[in-house]
């Protein structure tokens, strides 16, 4: 019974959060379809896997951002 109730929140949670999701993802598309179709500014916004392993960042520092999905379960 308990893991009835632990998958229904999980699923209550996903469904209160799609709308959050679902403006995030749109607001993503329509930013890169702007900059790749009209701005054609800073269109490589993100940094590259190898610019990050020279900045020096850390596994800890990685694990600090993301303590809230653990802290959810």
């Amino acid at each position: 019974m308990e893991s009835a109730g632990r998958h229904f929140t999980q699923v209550l949670l996903a469904v209160a959060w799609l709308p959050h999701e679902a403006q995030y993802s749109l607001d993503a598309i329509v930013r890169t379809l702007w900059r790749v179709f009209f701005s054609r500014r800073r269109l490589l916004q993100w940094k590259p896997s190898s610019e990050v392993e020279r900045s020096g960042r850390d596994d800890s520092s990685t694990l600090r951002l993301m303590w809230i999905g653990p802290s959810l379960q």
